[in-house]
Protein backbone atom coordinates (compact mmCIF):
# COMPACT_ATOMS: atom_id res chain seq x y z
CA UNK A 1 0.00 0.00 0.00
CA UNK A 2 1.19 3.25 -1.10
CA UNK A 3 2.22 5.30 1.89
CA UNK A 4 0.33 9.16 2.13
CA UNK A 5 2.44 11.72 1.84
CA UNK A 6 2.06 15.62 3.66
CA UNK A 7 2.98 18.82 2.59
CA UNK A 8 4.13 21.80 5.13
CA UNK A 9 4.70 25.37 4.73
CA UNK A 10 6.76 26.51 7.25
CA UNK A 11 6.04 30.14 7.43
CA UNK A 12 8.28 31.99 9.46
CA UNK A 13 7.98 35.84 10.86
CA UNK A 14 11.62 37.19 10.23
CA UNK A 15 10.49 40.66 11.14
CA UNK A 16 12.42 43.26 13.32
CA UNK A 17 10.65 42.35 16.35
CA UNK A 18 11.99 38.27 16.19
CA UNK A 19 15.00 39.57 17.08
CA UNK A 20 14.15 40.97 20.33
CA UNK A 21 15.24 38.86 23.44
CA UNK A 22 14.85 39.40 26.98
CA UNK A 23 18.60 39.06 28.40
CA UNK A 24 19.79 35.28 28.94
CA UNK A 25 17.46 33.97 26.54
CA UNK A 26 16.97 33.06 22.80
CA UNK A 27 15.36 35.27 20.77
CA UNK A 28 11.91 33.98 19.28
CA UNK A 29 13.88 33.46 15.57
CA UNK A 30 16.52 31.66 17.87
CA UNK A 31 13.89 29.31 18.46
CA UNK A 32 12.16 28.96 15.80
CA UNK A 33 14.76 28.24 13.73
CA UNK A 34 16.29 25.13 16.27
CA UNK A 35 12.46 23.96 15.82
CA UNK A 36 12.74 24.09 12.53
CA UNK A 37 15.92 22.50 12.14
CA UNK A 38 14.46 19.41 14.44
CA UNK A 39 11.23 19.34 11.92
CA UNK A 40 13.66 19.24 8.50
CA UNK A 41 16.02 16.45 10.46
CA UNK A 42 13.64 13.91 11.37
CA UNK A 43 11.97 14.33 8.16
CA UNK A 44 15.48 13.88 6.05
CA UNK A 45 16.76 10.56 8.77
CA UNK A 46 13.52 9.07 8.11
CA UNK A 47 13.84 8.98 4.62
CA UNK A 48 10.21 10.86 4.33
CA UNK A 49 8.29 11.33 1.01
CA UNK A 50 6.51 14.43 2.66
CA UNK A 51 7.21 17.97 0.82
CA UNK A 52 8.11 21.07 3.05
CA UNK A 53 8.32 24.63 2.28
CA UNK A 54 10.22 27.62 3.80
CA UNK A 55 8.24 31.04 3.40
CA UNK A 56 9.42 33.93 5.17
CA UNK A 57 7.46 36.84 5.69
CA UNK A 58 8.52 40.16 7.28
CA UNK A 59 11.68 39.71 4.64
CA UNK A 60 13.90 42.72 3.03
CA UNK A 61 12.95 41.43 -0.22
CA UNK A 62 9.94 40.22 -2.14
CA UNK A 63 10.41 36.24 -4.03
CA UNK A 64 6.99 34.94 -4.43
CA UNK A 65 4.83 34.78 -7.91
CA UNK A 66 1.98 36.69 -5.91
CA UNK A 67 3.85 39.93 -5.46
CA UNK A 68 3.60 43.10 -7.13
CA UNK A 69 3.71 46.76 -5.85
CA UNK A 70 0.70 46.85 -3.51
CA UNK A 71 0.29 43.14 -2.58
CA UNK A 72 2.18 40.34 -1.10
CA UNK A 73 5.42 42.31 -0.29
CA UNK A 74 8.10 41.41 1.84
CA UNK A 75 7.43 37.08 1.50
CA UNK A 76 9.94 35.05 0.19
CA UNK A 77 9.87 31.65 -1.01
CA UNK A 78 13.27 30.62 -0.03
CA UNK A 79 12.37 26.53 -0.46
CA UNK A 80 9.47 25.68 -2.60
CA UNK A 81 7.43 22.41 -1.74
CA UNK A 82 10.27 19.79 -1.78
CA UNK A 83 10.86 15.81 -0.35
CA UNK A 84 13.57 17.73 3.02
CA UNK A 85 16.90 17.77 2.38
CA UNK A 86 20.22 19.17 2.94
CA UNK A 87 19.96 22.49 1.36
CA UNK A 88 16.46 23.34 3.23
CA UNK A 89 18.44 22.88 6.21
CA UNK A 90 21.11 25.20 5.53
CA UNK A 91 18.42 27.79 4.44
CA UNK A 92 17.21 26.97 8.17
CA UNK A 93 20.36 28.38 9.40
CA UNK A 94 20.88 31.14 7.48
CA UNK A 95 17.92 32.75 8.71
CA UNK A 96 18.53 36.19 9.80
CA UNK A 97 16.08 39.37 11.22
CA UNK A 98 15.22 41.41 8.44
CA UNK A 99 14.96 45.37 8.72
CA UNK A 100 11.37 45.67 8.19
CA UNK A 101 8.51 45.01 10.61
CA UNK A 102 6.66 42.09 9.75
CA UNK A 103 2.71 42.68 8.56
CA UNK A 104 1.30 40.35 11.51
CA UNK A 105 1.24 41.93 15.12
Amino acid sequence: MAQNKEALALVVDIGTGMSEAAPGYDSPLQIASDILQMIVQRKMFQESKDELALILFGADESNNDLADEDNYRNINVVFPLSPANWHLFEEIQKIKPSNNPADCK
